[in-house]
Protein backbone atom coordinates (compact mmCIF):
# COMPACT_ATOMS: atom_id res chain seq x y z
CA UNK A 1 0.00 0.00 0.00
CA UNK A 2 1.52 3.40 -1.31
CA UNK A 3 1.46 6.31 0.80
CA UNK A 4 -1.74 7.94 -0.77
CA UNK A 5 -3.79 4.89 -0.70
CA UNK A 6 -2.75 4.51 3.08
CA UNK A 7 -4.22 8.41 3.39
CA UNK A 8 -7.56 7.91 1.52
CA UNK A 9 -8.12 4.55 4.08
CA UNK A 10 -7.34 6.57 7.34
CA UNK A 11 -9.71 9.27 5.35
CA UNK A 12 -12.07 6.47 4.26
CA UNK A 13 -12.30 5.32 8.21
CA UNK A 14 -14.04 8.42 9.81
CA UNK A 15 -16.95 8.50 6.89
CA UNK A 16 -17.75 5.16 7.92
CA UNK A 17 -17.90 5.31 11.22
CA UNK A 18 -19.43 8.58 11.32
CA UNK A 19 -22.09 7.07 8.69
CA UNK A 20 -23.03 4.18 11.17
CA UNK A 21 -22.67 6.04 14.19
CA UNK A 22 -25.22 8.36 12.78
CA UNK A 23 -28.06 5.37 12.04
CA UNK A 24 -26.94 3.85 15.33
CA UNK A 25 -27.56 6.90 17.74
CA UNK A 26 -30.90 6.80 17.48
CA UNK A 27 -31.96 6.12 21.26
CA UNK A 28 -34.62 3.67 21.72
CA UNK A 29 -37.43 5.31 23.62
CA UNK A 30 -40.24 3.27 25.70
CA UNK A 31 -42.51 1.94 22.92
CA UNK A 32 -40.17 2.98 19.90
CA UNK A 33 -37.90 0.57 17.34
CA UNK A 34 -33.87 0.94 17.80
CA UNK A 35 -32.35 1.20 15.27
CA UNK A 36 -34.49 3.60 13.77
CA UNK A 37 -35.72 1.85 10.44
CA UNK A 38 -34.59 3.43 7.11
CA UNK A 39 -38.05 4.80 6.16
CA UNK A 40 -38.37 6.71 8.82
CA UNK A 41 -35.53 9.61 7.67
CA UNK A 42 -37.16 11.36 5.50
CA UNK A 43 -34.19 13.89 4.77
CA UNK A 44 -30.39 13.46 5.38
CA UNK A 45 -27.88 16.85 4.80
CA UNK A 46 -24.23 15.53 4.86
CA UNK A 47 -21.48 18.35 4.98
CA UNK A 48 -18.35 17.71 4.26
CA UNK A 49 -14.76 19.15 4.74
CA UNK A 50 -12.91 17.37 1.86
CA UNK A 51 -15.00 17.18 -1.34
CA UNK A 52 -12.66 14.04 -2.83
CA UNK A 53 -14.38 11.86 -0.58
CA UNK A 54 -17.58 12.85 -1.44
CA UNK A 55 -17.86 9.22 -4.01
CA UNK A 56 -16.94 7.30 -1.13
CA UNK A 57 -19.41 8.60 1.53
CA UNK A 58 -21.87 7.93 -1.32
CA UNK A 59 -20.36 4.16 -1.77
CA UNK A 60 -20.44 3.62 2.13
CA UNK A 61 -24.15 5.23 2.30
CA UNK A 62 -25.28 3.00 -0.21
CA UNK A 63 -23.87 0.21 1.61
CA UNK A 64 -25.21 1.33 5.15
CA UNK A 65 -28.90 2.32 4.08
CA UNK A 66 -28.77 0.25 1.04
CA UNK A 67 -30.52 1.57 -2.52
CA UNK A 68 -33.93 3.44 -0.75
CA UNK A 69 -32.02 6.18 1.25
CA UNK A 70 -34.05 9.18 1.99
CA UNK A 71 -34.03 12.35 0.05
CA UNK A 72 -30.21 14.06 0.78
CA UNK A 73 -27.70 16.93 0.18
CA UNK A 74 -24.19 16.43 0.21
CA UNK A 75 -22.46 19.90 0.69
CA UNK A 76 -18.89 20.84 0.73
CA UNK A 77 -17.83 23.22 3.23
CA UNK A 78 -14.46 24.86 4.62
CA UNK A 79 -14.70 23.90 8.21
CA UNK A 80 -16.95 22.18 10.33
CA UNK A 81 -17.17 22.09 14.36
CA UNK A 82 -14.72 20.55 16.06
CA UNK A 83 -11.97 22.02 13.72
CA UNK A 84 -10.90 18.63 12.74
CA UNK A 85 -14.21 17.80 11.97
CA UNK A 86 -14.36 15.97 8.19
CA UNK A 87 -18.48 15.14 8.42
CA UNK A 88 -21.48 16.07 9.88
CA UNK A 89 -24.89 14.38 9.49
CA UNK A 90 -28.21 15.71 10.11
CA UNK A 91 -31.31 14.13 9.26
CA UNK A 92 -34.84 14.72 9.89
CA UNK A 93 -37.31 11.57 10.70
CA UNK A 94 -40.71 10.84 11.09
CA UNK A 95 -41.88 8.40 13.73
CA UNK A 96 -45.23 7.62 14.29
CA UNK A 97 -47.61 7.90 16.94
CA UNK A 98 -47.05 5.99 19.97
CA UNK A 99 -50.22 5.92 21.27
CA UNK A 100 -52.58 5.62 18.52
CA UNK A 101 -56.08 5.40 20.60
CA UNK A 102 -58.19 8.03 19.69
CA UNK A 103 -59.78 10.02 22.49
Amino acid sequence: MNTREARTKCRRMPARRNLQNFWHSFSPRKGYRSPLPRNDIVTMTVFITDVRLGPEFLRIRKEILGRDFPASALIGVSRLMPVDGLLEIQAIAVLPCRDTATP
